[in-house]
């Protein structure tokens, strides 16, 4: 996997989070 594509994944998962209300730290953690 390329540096760019978890740069691509983590900006998924920001957007899905952000769209769901979800807290972060619940996904990093």
């Amino acid at each position: 996997v390329t540096p760019n594509g978890i740069i691509a994944r983590d900006e998924k998962v920001f957007k899905f989070a952000r769209r769901r209300n979800i807290p972060l730290v619940m996904l990093t953690s």
